[in-house]
Parts: structure tokens; C-alpha cells; sequence
């Protein structure tokens, strides 16, 4: 059709307009041809657009100007013949406003339906229009073209129903580079033909909602949607589609996003973005297909009924946090090739412990999001997690992948299977970290070799287990932390090398029949348990800060079967102050070759028949310290067998200041090494205890006894620092065999003690209880002063005492003797009022041999640089 157009000033109308001055076609057009052959398709169908604005950049020129100016009641209309291809018809519905016979909307269709009975018999395929804002009717319309359009909702206006497609036959609606805007989209009845939505070419179909004209549930059937190139369609309430096929292609650069529910419906996308902005539900056999380069963004979840998800390299994004539930179905998420999930940061996406991924394709991880992975999978790819959080497990006992798993820098595979064991037996590769979550308080046991992860790991909760009993499992060399409570746990049967640094407040445990290498710095300051085979560590190597450590193999004494904790770098036990952790050991072998610092040495076996024995190799170093209340070697037992103390090595026996701490009595510790009293308590030693090596006495008090029938060394020497002190404290006769040297002092504090060796010491002789007598061939040779408080310094014939200082006989309050049958010699000698001195042999008082109220008896030599009697 061949037209002329002018614009023209509508006075009346108070608008510009364009009017066509028609000039007849000579012939048909080929448009005209198309709807000639397409009449017997269609039965009648109304089409009404009103522009309620209209610039004059707006202006176009329509094929009729249905001006209600002139055609208030809508009588004389006839726009229509049999051979009309109709471009365009512009209503100017501003008029409509002011009809004196139009009073609604309503009223308008039907006396437009009773003008406009050609459509009985008249059909057309397209209607174009150009760029306006409307609302539009359309009934029984089957077939709806806008190509370069931009139809946009008018909010000001109300009550108007917007399009219906396809009420008897298939209907069509197309969008060619174009723009629609509607409140509504209905779609023909439920129970006749298929509709199809094309929008393409930069196009944008936009919708508050979409259904069947006569469904009252919102619901669109059989309906034939396709997206593509560069378009986009966003439906804001939501509606479901039942029987219908979405395909979204082509659409990189724009986001549809759509609120719907799928019932025997599927959705493909390839290179293209959906968003679903709401939850949405799949059922019936629905599917959704992510290809290549299709992306289905997850606002909040996605609930799959016996429908699946199915990912052809596409990409599963949740930019908010929801989960994926399954309620019944197989195989509910299918990865056929390499496909990519991803969630926004601080968001989580949940897939729920029904929805499996299956297929033979691989899975990638992206963005910062956490990922929880809730079922056991099938999937046979590879797990790559480049950003963010994969959780395995939902705090239940499943949650797993079937192959190997590769973490990027920065990135974590988390744990979560509640109390639940669980076994990661893939391969884990890469340089991000584990963490198994604090609410996971079961264990997790990895049974792979993970030598290529290069991360650290983190214990929150439960316990971390390294092998199973077998010859397998490892977590690489990156630093272990530990939470408090929680445990890394150790069960290989063969030498294991633990290459890992273990830190933070948690545990280490030793289970495996194997033996457990541990070769760097650890600091981790829970507790070590050695319950079978044996925890090495290191020369280089060391734990430094464990509160305690407990060696048990919880069976029957043995050598063969021990638990055994071997120290050949350095060990180091920590609690709070002068407490230490202590080691326990229950059938179990305490080897120290290389240096360790603990608390008590202790067994809670006190008479089963578990084995306990400790053993200070030579140039190894034991460090026990020791505070009140401590029991030195407490539980040892020498039946039913006897646990043993064996140091061929350094033993320092630390006892904090004011503490005193006694030796058990049933743990005797033998050797030839080197035994170093340290601290400033007193340490109590009470067994008869077979140590011929070097002893030191540097700092506080070390006790032969605390007064009963035992406490004993087989030194030659015992060696006193200054300020330090030897006590002798029986009940009976006791032999002091060894040499006492050094620069500290002797108390003699119960019993009688016999010296015999040649006693060099420099310090104070100080008698409190009991007898101290120096044998024939024995002496006390340089000692600076003797004080007898209570109690009797006896020198037996042969002996010898040797001092420059004074001798104080009595202290006034007690009973005190000096008895002289030997040699003896002193600065001064005081008799106090409750002392006695008898000499019957030599003595030698260089100054001033003094007797206050006390008694002085001698038929031997006395000589004396002066004489005082007091009376």
C-alpha cells in the first residue's frame, strides 16, 4: 500500500497527527497474499492500542486514525476488507475520555465488537506498530508481530486486561527488536493448542504475570517459548508453566529473570542467563538444561520432584542463599561435561542430601560463596573449587564426591557430617585449606595419599584421622590448627612421616600399630595420647606446649604390644604456671634419646597388669617439673609386674618454690646417668632407688627419705650447690654411702644416719631429729658450721670432723649431743643449756670453747683457745 503522510495540528484533540492521504495499490502486496491464504485459520480477533501520550518524536504515520473525536460512539469505523494488510492503527483513546456514549472500557469492546463484525470472516497474521505507551485488549488474537517497537505499561491507568493469544487455534506472538511491557500475559484455554513466544533480535518481553485466560490458578499450558539474540524475559509475579518448553539462546549480554514454577515443562539455556527470582519448583519430569555458556542464576532454591537439573557445561549461580531440595526422583542433577556452580559472597547454596550429582563431567567451584554439598555424589569428574567454599556434608552423614578434588589458592573444602564418621577416600590436590567445621563433632577419616595439597588444615571440631590401619593417608605438609576439644588423630600400621606442623588448642593422637614420625616445630597445646605403635619425635623436630601426655595401649602388660612415645627431638609440656602437663603412661614406653620438658610422670594402672616404664636414653634430657600435690612417678607398681624408671641420660627434678613432692614408693628408678635436683621445693625420695650415676643437688632440698624405712641412692657422690640442701630423713639405721660434695648443706632430719664416705662439702651441718654419725674412715671435712638443734652429732672412733666454724650444741629448747670419739675440730663450740658434749678422744677448739648452763664432759684431749662456763 502506497501512502502519503502530513503532520497537522488537531485543534480540537490538542495533538499532532499524522494523516495519510491513501493512494490505492495496483496490485496485491505479498503480506496481503499471506493473509488471503491464512483466513480459514482464524476466527475473529479485536486489537486495540491507545496512545495516551505522544511527542512528536513518538509520531508515526498509521494506516488508520481511529479518531473518537469524530467517532465518539465508535459508529462509521470500518478499517478492514479481505485484502488489508494492517501496519498499524492508532487510537486516540484521549478522546475516548470525554465520548458522551462510552462509560467504561467494557463498554467500548462491546460496541466495538458490534461495529466490527468483519472480523467474523477476516484474518490477519501482523500487526506492527511503532513506539508508544498503550494498553491493549486483545481477544481470540491468534498471531501477534511487533518488529522495532517499544510498548510500555501506562501505571496511571487501571482495569484494563492486556493480551490474550490463542483461544482455538495455535497462537503466535513475536517481538522483533522490540520492547513490551504488560501487567499481564494471558495465553488462550487451557485444554486446546500450543502457543509460541518468540522474542528476538535485542528484544525485552516483560511481564507481572503470565497464565490461560480461564485459569483461576495462574498456570500457562503447552506453551513454546524461545529467547534469543541479545533478548530478554522477566516475569515478576509468579506463575507456573505446565507442558511447556523454555529455550533461552544467544543472550550473553542480558539477564532474564523469571518467578515460576515448572510442571512437565523444561528450560534450556545456552549462552544465556536466567535468573529465578524466587524459589522455584520443578515437577513432573521437568528439566532444566544448562549448556554452553547458560546460566541459571538462584535467588533463593529450587525444589526438584521427580525432575532433574542437568549441567552440559553450563553454569548454576546462586547470587542469594537457598537450597536445592530434592524430594523424590533419580539422578536429580546430571553433570554430562565440565560444568561450573557459583555463589556470591557471603551467600550459601545448599544442594540437600537427595539431590545427587551424577554423570561422567566434572565440577568447578567459582565466586566466594560457600557451596554445600549434602549427598553422597556420583559424579566420576574432577572437583575444582577456584574461589570460595565447597562443603561436603550438611551436619548429616552424608555429603561426599567420588573423585579427586583440586583447591586454589585461597579456597577451602570444608567438612561438616555431624557425629558421623566419615571417610574422604579421593584424592585431594592444591594449595587451599580443609577445615572441618566446630559442628562437626564425629570424625573424618582420609584414606588417600594427598601428597600434591600443598594447604594448611583446620580442626574445629571432632577429630581429623590420617589412615584407617593401613598403609595409606596422608594431608600433605601445610600447618595443622586445632581447635580446643578437638583431635588429629594418627592410624597408619607402617612409619609414617607426619610432615605437617600441628598448632592451636586441640589434640594429638597416636593410634596406628605403625610408627609416627613427627619432624616439625609443633605447638599445639592439648593433649598427646600414644595408644598403639609409637609416636617419634624427630631429631629437629619437637611438641612444645602440650598440656598433657598419655601413653596407653589399654591391654595387658608387655614389651611387644606398648604404646610408645619416643622423643628424639624435643618435647615440651605446658599447663599454667609452674604446672606442667603431666605424661601417663599404661602399658606404655616413654623413651626420651633427644630432650623433653613435661609435669609429672604418672600411671593411673596402679595395679593392673599394664607395664609402665620410662626411659632416659644416654644424652637424652628429662625435664620433670613438679608441684604441690604432685607424686613423683605416682601409680607405678611393682607387681604385677614392675614399672620401671631407667636414667642413662639427664634427669632434672624440677620442684616449684614451696612445694614439697614425694617419690612414690613402689617407683624405684634406676641407671647410670646424671640426676639433677632443680627448683627450690623439696623433692622427698623414698624408694630405695638403685641410681649409681652423678647427682646434683642444685637448688631447693632433695630428701633421702621422709621419714619411714626407705628413700636411698647408689651414687658414690651426691653433689650439693650452694644455698641447696641434702636431707637424710628415716626412722631407723641408714647408711649414707655416698659422698657429699659441693658447696650446699647436710640435714640430718630423722633416724640414724651413718656417713662413711669422705664427706667434702662446704656449706652448714645442721642436726634436727635423730643421730648423724661419721664412721670410722669417714669424715666431714670443711664443712662452715654445725648446728645440733635437736638430736646427736656423733663422731665414732676413726672418724673425722673437720670445721672452721662453730659448732652449737642445743638450741635451748631441745636435747642436743656432740659426742667425740674420733677427730674433731672447730672455730668455736657453744654449749647451750640443753646441749652435752662429751670428748673422749680429740678435740680441737681453735677460739673459744664456750658452755652456757650446758654440760661439758671430756676424758680425752680438749684443746682450746679459751674456755667460758657459764653457771
Amino acid at each position: 500500500m502506497n501512502k502519503i503522510y502530513r503532520v497537522v495540528w488537531n485543534a480540537a484533540l490538542g495533538v499532532w497527527q499524522c494523516v495519510s492521504e491513501l493512494a490505492t495499490s495496483k496490485g496485491k502486496t505479498k503480506s496481503s497474499k499471506q493473509l488471503k491464504n491464512s483466513e480459514k485459520k482464524y476466527k475473529k480477533g479485536i486489537f486495540v492500542v491507545s496512545l495516551l501520550t505522544l511527542s512528536i518524536q513518538n509520531i508515526f504515520a498509521a494506516d488508520y486514525d481511529i479518531n473518537w473525536a469524530r467517532n465518539q460512539d465508535g459508529s462509521g469505523i470500518d478499517i478492514f476488507n479481505d485484502n488489508l494488510h494492517i501496519n498499524s492503527v492508532y487510537v486516540n483513546l484521549s478522546a475516548l475520555v470525554e465520548a458522551r456514549n462510552i462509560t467504561s472500557f467494557d463498554d467500548f469492546r462491546q460496541k466495538m465488537r458490534s461495529r466490527w463484525d468483519r472480523f467474523n470472516n477476516t484474518s490477519f497474521s501482523t500487526i506492527k506498530v511503532g513506539t508508544l505507551y498503550y494498553y491493549l485488549q486483545s481477544e481470540v488474537l491468534q498471531s501477534l508481530y511487533f518488529s522495532d517497537s517499544t510498548i510500555q505499561k501506562n501505571e496511571n491507568t487501571q482495569g484494563l486486561k492486556l493480551l490474550v493469544l490463542g483461544e482455538s487455534t495455535p497462537g503466535l506472538f513475536s517481538l522483533d527488536n522490540s520492547t513490551f511491557e504488560t501487567p499481564e500475559i494471558a495465553i488462550g484455554q487451557k485444554n486446546t493448542h500450543n502457543t509460541t513466544i518468540n522474542v528476538s533480535n535485542n528484544s525485552r518481553l516483560s511481564s507481572d504475570s503470565i497464565y490461560n485466560d480461564i485459569d483461576n490458578g495462574r498456570t500457562v499450558y503447552r506453551l513454546t517459548m524461545k529467547v534469543s539474540d541479545n533478548s530478554s524475559f522477566n516475569l515478576s509475579n509468579q506463575g507456573n508453566f505446565s507442558g511447556s518448553k523454555l529455550t533461552f539462546a544467544n543472550n550473553s549480554n542480558k539477564v532474564s529473570t523469571i518467578n515460576a514454577n515448572y510442571s512437565s515443562s523444561s528450560l534450556t539455556l545456552d549462552n544465556a542467563k536466567v535468573q529465578f527470582s524466587n524459589n522455584a519448583a520443578l515437577t513432573n519430569s521437568s528439566s532444566v538444561t544448562l549448556n554452553a555458556g547458560g546460566e541459571l542464576d538462584l535467588t533463593n532454591g529450587l525444589t526438584l520432584t521427580n525432575s532433574s537439573l542437568n549441567l552440559n557445561g553450563g553454569k548454576l549461580t546462586a547470587s542469594g542463599t537457598g537450597t536445592v531440595a530434592t524430594n523424590s526422583g533419580d539422578n536429580p542433577i546430571v553433570l554430562n561435561t565440565n560444568s561450573t556452580i557459583g555463589v556470591a559472597d557471603t551467600k550459601t547454596l545448599t544442594l540437600d542430601e537427595k539431590s545427587v550429582i551424577s554423570g561422567s563431567g566434572g565440577l568447578t567451584k567459582e565466586d566466594s560463596g560457600t557451596l554445600i554439598l549434602g549427598a553422597n555424589n556420583t559424579y566420576t569428574g574432577t572437583t575444582n573449587i577456584n574461589a570460595g567454599t565447597l562443603q561436603l556434608g550438611n551436619g548429616g552423614a552424608t555429603g561426599d564426591v567420588a573423585g579427586k578434588t583440586v583447591l586454589a589458592g585461597g579456597t577451602t573444602l570444608a567438612l561438616n557430617h555431624g557425629t558421623n564418621t566419615y571417610t574422604l577416600n579421593d584424592e585431594v590436590d592444591g594449595s587451599g585449606k580443609i577445615s572441618q567445621l566446630a559442628a562437626n563433632t564425629g570424625t573424618t577419616i582420609v584414606t588417600n595419599n594427598n601428597t600434591n595439597f600443598t594447604g594448611d588444615v583446620e580442626i574445629h571440631g571432632g577429630t581429623l584421622q590420617v589412615g584407617d590401619g593401613g598403609t595409606t593417608g596422608d594431608i600433605g605438609n601445610g600447618t595443622v590448627t586445632t581447635d580446643a576439644n578437638t583431635t588429629l588423630k594418627i592410624n597408619r600400621s607402617d612409619n609414617y612421616t607426619l610432615d605437617n606442623a600441628v598448632t592451636g588448642a586441640g589434640n594429638l593422637t597416636q593410634a596406628g600399630g605403625g610408627a609416627t614420625t613427627v619432624t616439625k616445630n609443633n605447638t599445639y597445646t592439648g593433649k598427646t595420647t600414644v595408644s598403639s605403635g609409637t609416636l617419634d619425635i624427630a631429631k629437629g623436630g619437637s611438641i612444645i606446649g602440650t598440656s598433657d601426655v598419655l601413653i596407653d595401649s589399654a591391654v595387658d602388660y608387655s614389651t611387644d604390644n606398648q604404646a610408645k612415645l619416643t622423643v628424639n627431638g624435643t618435647l615440651e609440656t605446658a599447663k599454667t604456671g609452674d604446672d606442667s602437663g603431666d605424661v601417663e603412661i599404661n602399658n606404655g614406653l616413654f623413651t626420651v634419646n633427644g630432650t623433653a620438658t613435661v609435669g609429672n610422670i604418672k600411671s593411673t594402672d596402679t595395679t593392673g597388669n599394664k607395664l609402665a616404664t620410662v626411659n632416659v636414653a644416654g644424652g637424652g634430657t628429662l625435664t620433670t617439673n613438679l608441684v604441690g600435690g604432685d607424686v613423683l612417678f605416682e601409680g607405678f607398681k611393682t607387681s604385677p609386674q614392675q614399672d620401671t624408671v631407667t636414667i642413662n641420660g639427664t634427669w632434672n627434678a624440677n620442684v616449684a618454690n614451696g612445694a614439697t613432692v614425694a617419690q612414690n614408693d613402689d617407683a624405684a628408678f634406676n641407671g647410670g646417668g646424671i640426676f639433677n635436683k632443680t627448683g627450690a621445693g623439696e623433692l622427698d625420695l623414698t624408694a630405695d632407688n638403685t641410681f649409681s650415676g652423678v647427682v646434683n643437688v642444685q637448688g631447693g632440698t632433695l630428701s633421702l627419705g621422709n621419714g619411714g624405712a626407705t628413700g636411698d641412692l647408689a651414687s658414690a657422690e651426691i653433689a650439693v650447690s650452694g644455698g641447696a640442701n641434702l636431707k637424710v630423713n628415716h626412722n631407723g639405721a641408714y647408711t649414707l654411702d655416698s659422698a657429699v660434695t659441693g658447696a650446699g648443706n647436710l640435714i640430718q632430719a630423722g633416724g640414724n644416719t651413718t656417713a662413711t664416705k669422705a664427706n667434702t662439702y662446704t656449706g652448714t651441718t645442721t642436726v634436727d631429729n635423730g643421730t648423724l654419725a661419721i664412721a670410722s674412715g669417714a669424715s666431714i671435712d670443711g664443712t662452715s658450721g654445725v648446728d645440733i638443734n635437736n638430736g646427736t652429732l656423733d663422731v665414732k672412733s676413726g672418724g673425722k670432723l673437720n670445721t672452721a666454724g662453730a659448732v652449737n650444741v642445743g638450741n635451748g629448747a631441745n636435747t642436743a649431743n656432740f659426742t667425740n670419739a674420733g677427730t674433731a675440730s672447730a672455730g668455736s663450740v657453744t654449749v647451750k643449756s640443753d646441749g652435752n658434749l662429751t670428748n673422749t678422744s680429740a678435740l680441737t677448739v681453735t677460739n673459744e670453747l664456750k658452755v652456757e648452763s650446758g654440760t661439758l664432759t671430756s676424758s680425752g684431749t680438749t684443746q682450746t683457745g679459751t674456755l667460758t662456763v657459764d653457771k
